[in-house]
């Protein structure tokens, strides 16, 4: 067991930028996780609001329609998610979309976006979307609780 004195100079040295660089770090080890999370409030249709996800734009209806579940089902090459008349957009054609969703942090900012929103109508598509990029609070509890709090602890355990 470390003594009151050693206790006190490793407290000191444990600064705020130590452990910002600690935390900005476990985040970058958890990219994939977070990534993911944000994948399966797509998918299961949710904002990070935890709302149904609605296009503003009002020439995009939100669910597959007939003709499309044709036009899938003939494609080549073919989409690499199914289209069902009826079913809520799964945003995986080419996969560009999911595929270049990206997580950028820099100072105090985490920001996810997708570099596969493209151009013309696939860009007026995607942008008619709010809070579509990003996690709900309940994602983030389980980020923080399942990833961050674990390796945050180890780390004030080791510095103290």
């Amino acid at each position: 067991m470390a003594t009151f004195q050693q206790a006190q100079k490793k407290a000191l040295n444990l600064t705020p930028e130590k452990i910002n660089q600690n935390l900005f770090q476990k985040i970058r080890e958890i990219e994939a996780f977070l990534l993911d999370l944000n994948v399966k409030q797509i998918e299961e249709g949710l904002n990070t609001r935890n709302n149904a996800l609605e296009n503003r734009n009002k020439r995009f209806t939100g669910v597959y329609t007939q003709a499309t579940e044709e036009i899938a089902a003939s494609a080549e090459p073919s989409p690499k998610a199914e289209k069902k008349a009826g079913e809520i957009y799964n945003f995986f054609w080419e996969g560009d979309f999911i595929e270049g969703l990206t997580l950028d942090l820099e100072k105090e900012t985490l920001d996810i976006y997708s570099t596969g929103t493209g151009t013309d109508d696939k860009k007026a598509f995607f942008d008619g979307y709010d809070f579509l990029f990003g996690l709900s609070d309940q994602d983030l509890k389980k980020a923080i609780d399942e990833r961050l709090r674990p390796s945050m602890q180890t780390f004030f355990k080791s510095n103290f």
